[in-house]
């Protein structure tokens, strides 16, 4: 588990090494890249991530605006960085105007790294994650429909199945499982323990 983690902030843990200081919060922004976070739309948020040189052409032309191509302020990576505050602004006055849908097929059409930044409820309605079994619905022995759901796992194997095994065993389920199969208790011995009220 700490290993996934790390990976995930590998980044930062390498600044450290390179730079001896202790990176500090940024809240939506990005250290190495502009604009790349999420912006607001009229209907709620996507995210947009431009790196190279040619992604921050592209992208102006998407959102019209070519006049700041030759801005000495966003001519490359390192302008952009030092003016993130305007790159912002910039993006966000253009995807405020706009619905999630509309700045997405914009972007998109430019192959410009974008997508909506979805909400809980949205999330649990994904088709791709329904699809590959990530949102499962619990059910329970008593009554097989709870409306529960549930995170999948994340892991597929292609001989062996990772779906949710169910709930929690019932009070006494695998009572049989265990004292006659595991432990070679005789049925008999078990009636007699369930009269005794012992099991």
């Amino acid at each position: 588990m700490q290993d996934c983690g790390f990976s995930m902030i590998m980044d930062e843990d390498l600044d450290i090494l390179v730079s001896r200081k202790i990176p500090a919060r940024q809240g939506n922004r990005n250290p190495r890249a502009v604009p790349w976070g999420t912006f607001p739309t009229k209907d709620g948020n996507i995210a947009i991530c431009v790196y190279m040189n040619a992604n921050w052409k592209t992208f102006l032309e998407a959102i019209q605006r070519e006049d700041v191509i030759k801005d000495p302020r966003f001519k490359n990576l390192g302008d952009r960085l030092k003016n993130a505050s305007e790159v912002e602004a910039m993006v966000t006055k253009w995807s405020q105007n706009l619905s999630t849908e509309e700045a997405l097929r914009i972007l998109r059409e430019k192959k410009i790294p974008c997508d909506p930044v979805l909400e809980a409820k949205e999330v649990l309605e994904d088709p791709q994650l329904k699809s590959r079994g990530m949102i499962q619905e619990l059910r329970h022995p008593l009554r097989a429909d709870t409306g529960v759901k549930t995170a999948g796992f994340p892991i597929h194997f292609s001989e062996f199945p990772a779906d949710y095994p169910g709930p929690a065993p019932a009070l006494g389920q695998h009572n049989e499982e265990v004292y006659s199969g595991l432990l070679g208790f005789s049925k008999e011995e078990l009636e007699q323990w369930k009269k005794e009220r012992i099991i």
